[in-house]
């Protein structure tokens, strides 16, 4: 399957190869960010959420620097993690 995919945004990264600013003003306040249930309360953690076809990612002590990808990338990522292709930068 060959899809056309718009580059990945990392908001203060900029200039960089294969990412692209986002549109002006374009918030992300307003998105309902979820974080995992395994997430201790005073620990810093990720938080997730979606708009449209985009998937946002952020940490919790730098909520200003959002990455965004689509939802066929991201769900390509949840995959290799759900089968352990990233579990060696963790171990």
């Amino acid at each position: 399957m060959t899809e056309t995919m718009p580059p990945s945004v990392l908001s203060g990264q900029y200039p960089r190869p294969g990412r692209r600013e986002p549109p002006e003003g374009a918030p992300v306040e307003h998105l309902d960010w979820q974080r995992s249930s395994l997430s201790d309360d005073g620990a810093d953690f990720i938080e997730i959420a979606s708009d449209g076809e985009l998937v946002h990612i952020r940490e919790s002590n730098d909520p200003d620097r959002v990455v965004t990808t689509t939802r066929a990338k991201f769900l390509a990522w949840v995959r290799g993690a759900k089968a352990g292709e990233f579990d060696h930068f963790v171990a």
